[in-house]
């Protein structure tokens, strides 16, 4: 699971990540999910972002968007709700 890429968006850094496994749901709409070994996606995506104030931005604000939908409580009752599924079978 990404907590990096969460801690990231967290503290309103703009992120970058590849498209593998479970990172691709931690990103929001509109951001970029690269290649991984793809380097010059990678370069590109972050001469992007330096370079476009209103695009990074924009990312920002979805990343603050994005870290409310995981929080602990709501894995809690997630989690809870899973545990009440399996006892009732």
């Amino acid at each position: 699971f990404g907590f990096p890429i969460l801690e990231a968006m967290s503290q309103g850094l703009p992120v970058i990540s590849s498209n593998a496994a479970s990172l691709v749901e931690l990103l929001p709409e509109g951001d970029k999910h690269l290649t991984p070994y793809d380097t010059k996606a990678y370069v590109s995506a972050i001469q992007s972002i330096l370079t476009h104030n209103e695009a990074r931005q924009a990312s920002i604000q979805r990343g603050y968007n994005q870290v409310k939908l995981f929080t602990w409580e709501k894995t809690a009752k997630a989690t809870y709700h899973i545990y009440q599924q399996v006892n009732t079978k």
